[in-house]
């Protein structure tokens, strides 16, 4: 019953960029964009809209002709191989979450087409680590940051992560670790390092301060349902039930073959903030002082810290207190990527329309009239760090301390994990 609604909604859009005049102060879909409503972007842009920053896009890649994306990529790269490399296809997305990511973080904006993003005038970079089905090794993850970094991305976007099971939750997963390590590479060389919390309902896994790691929220300002705990900071990531229907409680954004759908997961929520960064970076903040007024302007929502772009950016004056932003200065020189030596795998967050099946306690995602929405595999669980999380975390201890008894330490380590993203 609902899909005519969808498919209405994909062909306003596409039709709005069809008869709406360049020059139009509005974007077709702006208006079913909440979450850019709920950090006050558009008041943040009367400061500032991220000129001068390039977001390095961490993904699947990024549609290359899609056209509210085209205008703002500035470099595109295929590290799925152990290297990165450039040419005429490389880094296009075919799976379409690298798309939706790029669209949040800086969508061209105010040129009557499609969506809005964060950071109207900051610049995209494709690096494509996850192959069609959002799957890839932990080692061209880490070689796309480090390539990225090396390569005058200011901010990078990792709307992925590493699978972890029971097994990873005891003994530590290396692809956190080399993650982890590879983002203080980025973050010494004056990056900041953006990080989607994950899906599982549970506690983040990260510990390094190189990450800025975020959570996710719904339309109602409710930690959502799917969301990893321990983040950061938070920003709209969606919060629908079931399936992605509308933008009523998703995320609409950009996607692959040029066409627009709705979202959500960490995986959204973390764009939404890397954009944020790319504004105080333009400001002339350094990551450090960028990544402390994200964090020390948010909202205070449903127990948390939600982010509030307007205040961060500072429209009017900056907080007796804060530092003022000294202009970065620092000469960045490219270098070869380093490879990773884990073998680990990874997939991406959330879970694509049609191509990939929701993983586990994660959010769906609707193309509109591309493909049909999925059913998640579970069901969503209550908001925010609850009873039950906490009781999931329990069970999973005392059954891996249960599994330790009976196979000793003689469990071997698969050499590569498939992983879910976030």
């Amino acid at each position: 019953m609902k899909r005519p609604v969808l498919t209405f909604l994909a062909t306003s859009l596409v039709f709005a960029a069809l008869v709406s005049p360049a020059s139009a102060a509005t974007d077709p879909g702006r208006a079913q964009q909440w979450g850019l409503t709920k950090i006050h972007a558009d008041q943040a842009w009367t400061k500032t809209k991220g000129a001068g920053i390039t977001i390095a896009i961490v993904d699947t890649g990024i549609d290359l002709t899609h056209p509210d994306l085209k205008s703002k990529i500035a470099s595109h790269y295929d590290c799925t191989s152990g290297s990165c490399v450039t040419g005429s296809d490389a880094g296009n997305d075919d799976n379409g979450h690298g798309s939706h990511v790029a669209g949040i973080a800086a969508a061209a904006t105010s040129n009557g087409i499609g969506v809005a993003g964060v950071a109207p005038s900051a610049k995209v970079m494709a690096v494509k680590v996850l192959d069609s089905q959002g799957s890839g090794r932990c080692s061209d993850i880490v070689t796309g940051i480090r390539f990225a970094s090396d390569h005058g991305a200011r901010v990078i976007n990792l709307s992925l992560g590493p699978e972890t099971g029971l097994l990873d939750f005891i003994l530590g997963n290396s692809c956190i670790a080399d993650l982890q390590n590879t983002a203080e590479y980025a973050y010494g060389r004056g990056d900041v390092v953006v990080i989607a919390a994950g899906n599982q309902s549970l506690k983040s896994a990260y510990n390094s301060n190189a990450l800025e790691v975020v959570g996710a929220t719904g339309p109602n300002d409710e930690v959502a349902s799917y969301s990893n705990t321990g983040a950061n900071v938070y920003a709209p990531g969606g919060d629908a039930p079931g399936n992605c229907q509308n933008s009523s409680n998703c995320i609409l954004s950009t996607w692959k073959n040029g066409g627009y759908a709705v979202d959500q997961g960490t995986s959204m929520a973390a764009p939404h903030v890397s954009g944020l960064a790319a504004l105080l970076l333009s400001e002339g903040y350094s990551n450090a002082q960028a990544v402390a007024r994200i964090n020390n302007t948010a909202d205070t929502v449903s127990g948390i810290r939600r982010i509030n772009a307007m205040r961060a950016v500072g429209a009017t004056s900056h907080p007796s207190g804060t530092p003022t932003p000294t202009p970065r200065t620092t000469h960045r020189s490219s270098s070869t990527p380093t490879p990773a030596t884990t073998h680990a795998t990874t997939k991406k967050p959330g879970s694509p329309a049609k191509t990939v099946a929701p993983p586990s306690a994660s959010p769906s995602s609707s193309v509109l009239a591309v493909a049909p929405t999925v059913s998640p595999s579970a069901s969503a669980q209550a908001a925010g760090p609850t009873a039950s999380t906490t009781q999931s975390r329990a069970t999973q201890i005392a059954l891996a301390a249960l599994a330790i008894v009976v196979v000793g330490f003689a469990v071997a380590r698969v050499a590569t994990k498939r992983a879910r993203g976030s």
